[in-house]
């Protein structure tokens, strides 16, 4: 069996194929018995386990929105000083 691909892309899918056994027996009362599964992947028998890694993208931080904020802040702080020093002229 395998994984079918997703649409998220934040998401690195498990593609690796997994080939599940199962021994089904007669019990002799006219039931049929399933065994325990038994699932090899990469070759190795083991874990049922799928493993789905998740990627997270932070955002950039620094960088243009930072100068906007610097440049505003002091136009505020020279246009206060201006009207002070033209309040103080009067």
């Amino acid at each position: 069996m395998t994984e079918v691909k997703g649409a998220r892309d934040d998401v690195e899918y498990d593609l690796v194929p997994v080939t599940v056994s199962v021994t089904v027996t007669d019990d002799g009362e006219g039931n049929l018995v399933a065994g325990t599964p038994t699932y090899v992947k990469d070759g190795a028998t083991g874990s049922d386990t799928i493993t789905n890694l998740r990627t997270v993208v932070l955002p950039k931080t620094g960088a243009a929105g930072i100068w906007a904020g610097v440049i505003a802040g002091l136009a505020i702080v020279t246009a206060s000083v201006i009207a002070i020093i033209r309040r103080r002229k009067q």
